[in-house]
């Protein structure tokens, strides 16, 4: 059993150095003028029924791992357990971001850039791995973890038990975290669920192993209205939280970010590469996308889908 900490065994291997975010053309343009990228509420994401597969796993595998390794004390594991998941608020639990090793998948391209209009954005993970949510005054800011999916089926018990006794073992680390931070009612109980609802974000089917996704996750704390976007989509509203990302050359803070934006001098490096999208007018997207981004000051490569797909 491995004694790595629980969020680094939701990892599943080595980063890699870059990993692509596919979007639309609009929010392209949002992405680079804001410095931003918006996290979702998991609740609201199309493939939702898989954080779900695994926390139902998890249920139907965990009197096994009790008994095999003598997990006798029942407070871990009563709240995760008695909750009903339809129950618990969106802001109670995690939103993510989704990226691909992959940067030229039709999967991907059918997926989320419909219609022939949108990009796949080349990201550095130096850039990546120290995304922040901007700090509020007087409000508790979100909690950020990043790793690989790792994909399972129903019968990797393996797996399982990693997570459970790693999760475990990570409990005194951050129930020491929590009492630093002099925040009050949280219970082994509460730490238990939380390590495991962010494992779980990180764990989708095996059916879905060719994405080779990489995640950003926000952690919901419950009070987090301050951070709250929200944008329309289709027949509902949905709730994001923005995270910010900084430039691997300039290693500024969060309290002198705006100056670095506005600044645009160069240094703003976490754009690695844009793959623009099958369409139907691909040389100019190409040039255009190349001005958009050489005005800006980011000297990233522009380069067109070598996928044979028609959506428009």
């Amino acid at each position: 059993m491995s004694e790595e900490p629980a969020e680094q065994q939701a990892s599943g291997g080595q980063k890699p150095q870059v990993v692509y975010h596919y979007t639309s053309m609009e929010n392209f343009l949002a992405i680079v003028e804001s410095g931003s990228i918006w996290t979702t509420s998991i609740d609201y994401l199309n493939d939702v029924a898989e954080y779900k597969f695994y926390l139902r796993l998890f249920r139907k595998k965990l009197p096994a791992i009790r008994k095999k390794f003598g997990l006798n004390d029942s407070s871990y594991f009563e709240e995760t357990l008695s909750r009903n998941l339809k129950e618990v608020g969106f802001e109670k639990r995690p939103f993510v971001a989704s990226f691909s090793e992959i940067g030229d998948s039709l999967h991907h391209w059918r997926s989320y850039c419909p219609q022939g209009n949108g990009v796949s954005i080349g990201l550095q993970m130096e850039c990546l791995k120290r995304a922040f949510v901007q700090p509020k005054p007087g409000v508790t800011t979100p909690v950020i973890a990043s790793n690989k999916v790792l994909y399972i089926d129903k019968d990797d018990m393996a797996q399982m038990e990693n997570d459970v006794v790693n999760a475990i073992a990570s409990l005194d680390s951050i129930r020491a975290g929590v009492e630093r931070s002099k925040i009050k009612g949280i219970t082994q109980g509460n730490i238990f669920m939380h390590t495991l609802d962010t494992i779980a974000c990180f764990r989708k089917h095996r059916t879905f192993e060719s994405e080779k996704e990489f995640r950003i996750l926000v952690s919901g704390n419950g009070t987090a209205y301050d951070h709250f976007l929200f944008r329309p989509r289709k027949t509902t509203l949905r709730p994001h939280i923005p995270i910010l990302i900084p430039s691997s050359v300039s290693g500024y803070e969060p309290s002198n970010r705006r100056s670095v934006l506005e600044r645009g001098d160069g240094a703003w490096d976490w754009i690695e590469s844009v793959v623009v999208g099958p369409s139907n007018n691909m040389g100019l997207t190409v040039q255009s996308v190349a001005a958009f981004l050489k005005k800006k000051r980011i000297d990233a490569r522009v380069v067109p889908s070598t996928v044979t797909f028609r959506d428009w």
